[in-house]
């Protein structure tokens, strides 16, 4: 461990209500850090597009909703920069596959 890594988090996640979340801390600064990414499971490809949508406004969708690719491809993620700069990956289920 680094002095820069004391203090830090390497990987967290979390439940809030059925919303599954992930993050993790940037070790190389002390102020606010925009290049982390934030991730939030939900449980419905249409909860997926509400939460992109909602990041999305002032922000910009990097990667729209589609499958993952294969072995993964059971689940679907989009990548939004949402208005403050921090970028948000949303998960679900793949419909086509459940």
């Amino acid at each position: 461990m680094t002095p820069e890594q004391i203090g830090k988090v390497m990987h967290v996640e979390f439940a809030i209500g059925s919303t599954h979340m992930a993050a993790g801390d940037a070790f190389a600064s002390a102020e606010v850090n925009t290049d982390i990414k934030l991730m939030i499971h939900m449980d419905s490809e249409a909860k997926a597009l509400h939460a992109i949508a909602a990041l999305a406004q002032g922000g910009t969708i990097l990667t729209p909703l589609r499958p993952h690719p294969e072995p993964d491809d059971a689940g679907c993620g989009s990548i939004t920069k949402d208005r403050f700069g921090f970028t948000w990956i949303i998960t679900c289920p793949n419909p086509a596959k459940q």
